[in-house]
C-alpha cells in the first residue's frame, strides 16, 4: 500500500476543544490521537464533512496554554469503537505557528 503522509505520524492523547463557523456551526471536544507537522487525528461525537475547517485549541497537558491551529478535515469514518466517540477524522493544519507545532511534538 502506497503511504501519502508527507511527515510521521506520533501518537498523543491531547485534550482538543474545536469550533466551526457559519449557518451550520457547531462546536465540541475531542482527544487527539495522533499527530504530525501537517495534522491531527481526532475522536469525535459529531457528525463533520469532508472539507469541513475547524478552529482548534489544542491543550497538550493541564499546565500549558492551549494552542490555536485552523485546519481542514481530509477524511471522515466510523469508529471501531463507538463510546463515547464514533467519528475519526484526519485534519489538515491550514494554519498553525512552527514554533506551536515544535511544542506539541516535543512534549510527546
Amino acid at each position: 500500500m502506497f503511504e501519502r503522509r508527507r511527515f510521521p505520524r506520533y501518537d498523543c492523547s491531547y485534550n482538543v476543544d474545536y469550533y466551526t463557523y457559519g449557518l451550520a456551526s457547531l462546536e465540541g471536544r475531542s482527544i487527539a490521537e495522533d499527530i504530525s507537522r501537517g495534522g491531527i487525528r481526532l475522536s469525535l461525537s459529531r457528525i463533520i464533512r469532508k472539507g469541513d475547517v475547524l478552529n482548534m485549541d489544542i491543550r497538550p497537558s493541564k499546565k500549558e496554554y492551549p494552542i490555536s491551529a485552523r485546519g481542514r478535515v481530509k477524511w471522515v469514518q466510523q469508529a471501531k469503537d463507538t463510546t463515547p466517540f464514533n467519528v475519526n477524522a484526519g485534519i489538515e493544519f491550514l494554519s498553525i505557528e512552527p514554533n506551536d507545532i515544535d511544542k506539541l511534538l516535543h512534549v510527546i
